[in-house]
């Protein structure tokens, strides 16, 4: 007896799509903000800005339109970080901010479609699932940058005073996305709160319907008995 052929999907399935862009947004987000602050530590920084449209890229293999998408909106992305390490300060912070709002907004976007459609669970579609989440908190550090740069004094620091410091955009953004709301960094304007609000509902439904999707993929042991 012939032995059964492989369908099509298996034989096209990339492995850990997702893993590269995944260590790279965990290394850009992670890192201490004290390490960007220097010139090294901004060279790093652009480094890993590049690994993230490389990693979005690669997650993106075998489909033309939107791997064009990511290179026009990628260049601007790792523009941005380049001269800051070469001219410091030279970026106005509204068009940085603005820059990584729709290159985050666009992959998250992305990869939650591609999340959506997965019809089994393996470990690429749990790094899927994580970089989603990621993007979705950098995409919001890049709406806190801008509305900070249109109206500044948008957040109040624990000491009282106004405006959001570069470095506490992302700390604030996973803070509020996770829904810990520590209350060290508060919105401090209405645009602010409804913006800071916004994010927090993002997250709580993202993870309600990431899992609740997840778990109807899932395909247990019993699924392939019989077979």
């Amino acid at each position: 007896m012939a032995e059964p052929r492989t369908p099509p999907a298996t034989r096209r399935r990339r492995p850990f799509r997702f893993s590269a862009l995944f260590a790279a947004l965990v290394l850009l987000i992670l890192i201490p903000d004290g390490v960007f602050m220097s010139t090294l530590g901004k060279t790093v920084q652009a480094i890993l800005a590049i690994l993230v449209v490389f990693g979005a890229l690669h997650a993106s293999r075998g489909s033309e339109r939107r791997s064009v998408l990511e290179v026009v909106l990628g260049i601007p992305f790792v523009a941005i970080f380049i001269l800051d390490t070469v001219f410091p300060g030279s970026v106005p912070a509204g068009l940085e901010g603005l820059v990584i709002l729709v290159f985050a907004s666009y992959v998250a976007r992305a990869v939650v479609v591609d999340l959506m459609r997965r019809q089994e669970v393996l470990t690429d579609t749990i790094f899927a699932a994580f970089c989603a989440y990621l993007l979705i908190a950098v995409a919001w550090s890049g709406a806190y940058v801008t509305l900070e740069a249109l109206q500044p004094g948008s957040f109040r620091l624990p000491d009282g005073t106004l405006g959001l410091p570069p470095h506490g955009t992302m700390y604030f953004s996973l803070v509020t996305l996770t829904t810990l709301g520590y209350g060290d960094i508060a919105p401090a304007t209405p645009i602010a709160q409804r913006l800071a609000v916004l994010e927090a509902v993002a997250g709580v439904l993202y993870v309600a319907v990431v899992v609740s999707r997840l778990v109807a993929a899932y395909r247990g042991p019993q699924s392939n008995e019989g077979r």
